[in-house]
C-alpha cells in the first residue's frame, strides 16, 4: 500500500458541529450521500457512505493513491504525489476537468493517514497546502479544502467507506449551481470507487 493522499474530498468522528440539520440527497443503489450549508461559506458540505467488497486495506490503498484518482473521482485528469512529509502521509496535488464554460480545478493538499489496528479501522485527513506549488495558468485554484476518509469493516467480506468535505471551489462558480450538483459528483465518485474495486476483487 502507498499511503498517500487524495481529494476532495472525507472522517465523521471529527465533523465539526453546526446548527444546520444534514439532508439527504442521495439514497441510491446502496450509495448515501447527505450535504448542509456550513457556517460562513456560500458552499455546502457533504458526507456519503458506500459499501465495498474487500477488507478495509485495500480500499483505502485505492483512496489514498493518487496513481488511482483517474480511476474513480469524479472528472480527476492528473494527480501525482509531491512530497512526503513522513513516509505514510503526502503532500499532493490534483486537477480535476470542468464542463465548458466553467475552467479547471487544482488543488494542493497534505493527507495525513492512520491505521487503528485494534478495530482495522484505516482513517485519512485532507488539508489545504496551497503555499507548497504555484498556480497553474488556466486552471482555478481551490481556494479553500478540508476532508476526510474512514475505511472499517463492514463484514468479512467487504467494507464501508464514509466520507466529509467541503471546498471553496475558487474563481467565479455561482453557489447555486455547485450546491446542486455536489451531490451527485460525490455518487458518482462513491459508485466508480466501489465499480472498481470490484473489478480488482474478481
Amino acid at each position: 500500500m502507498k499511503p498517500i493522499g487524495l481529494f476532495l474530498i472525507l472522517n465523521l468522528v471529527s465533523l465539526p458541529a453546526f446548527s444546520a440539520e444534514w439532508e439527504l440527497d442521495v439514497d441510491s443503489d446502496g450509495i448515501r450521500v447527505w450535504t448542509r450549508s456550513k457556517e460562513g461559506s456560500r458552499y455546502k458540505e457533504a458526507k456519503g457512505e458506500v459499501i465495498v467488497p474487500g477488507p478495509p486495506q485495500n480500499a483505502f490503498s485505492v483512496i489514498v493513491s493518487a496513481e488511482t484518482c483517474r480511476e474513480w473521482v469524479y472528472r480527476c485528469t492528473n494527480s501525482y504525489v509531491i512530497s512526503r512529509p513522513r513516509p505514510q502521509d503526502g503532500v499532493v496535488y490534483m486537477r480535476t476537468n470542468s464542463f465548458w464554460p466553467i475552467s479547471d480545478r487544482d488543488a494542493v493538499f497534505l493527507a495525513e493517514t492512520s491505521h487503528d489496528e485494534k478495530n482495522n479501522i484505516f482513517r485519512a485527513y485532507m488539508f489545504q497546502k496551497n503555499d507548497v506549488l504555484p498556480a497553474v495558468d488556466g486552471v482555478v485554484r481551490i481556494t479553500a479544502m478540508n476532508g476526510s476518509w474512514e475505511v472499517l469493516p463492514n463484514s468479512s467480506a467487504d467494507s464501508k467507506v464514509v466520507f466529509w468535505s467541503h471546498v471553496e471551489p475558487g474563481g467565479l462558480l455561482p453557489s447555486a449551481l455547485v450546491n446542486l450538483a455536489i451531490s451527485n459528483l460525490h455518487k458518482n465518485s462513491l459508485a466508480s470507487l466501489r465499480k472498481y474495486l470490484e473489478k480488482k476483487s474478481q
